[in-house]
């Protein structure tokens, strides 16, 4: 608690934190603007959810995920696929 490392990490834990609420809190009102139905939204989440649990993180992931998000994030579109990396 004595050093400014302790506090910087921190401020960076409370600032992810607020901006994974923020995006929680706003995936419905941004599914309807995009006309996604909530199970369609609801099946992807599940998806996302399911692969990051039962696949670990070993080197065989990455071959694996890369291919099948990208295909997700293909059918979902351009405009989907940017918000979902980031880069709106």
């Amino acid at each position: 608690l004595r050093t400014p490392q302790f506090y910087f990490m921190y401020l960076m834990f409370v600032l992810m934190a607020t901006g994974g609420l923020l995006v929680t809190a706003n995936a419905g009102p941004m599914s309807r603007s995009w006309g996604l139905t909530a199970a369609a939204l609801t099946l992807v989440l599940v998806v996302l959810l399911v692969l990051d649990v039962a696949v670990p993180d070993y080197d065989i992931s990455p071959g694996i995920l890369l291919p099948l998000l990208g295909a997700i994030l293909a059918l979902l579109g351009l405009e989907a696929s940017a918000v979902w990396r980031g880069v709106r």
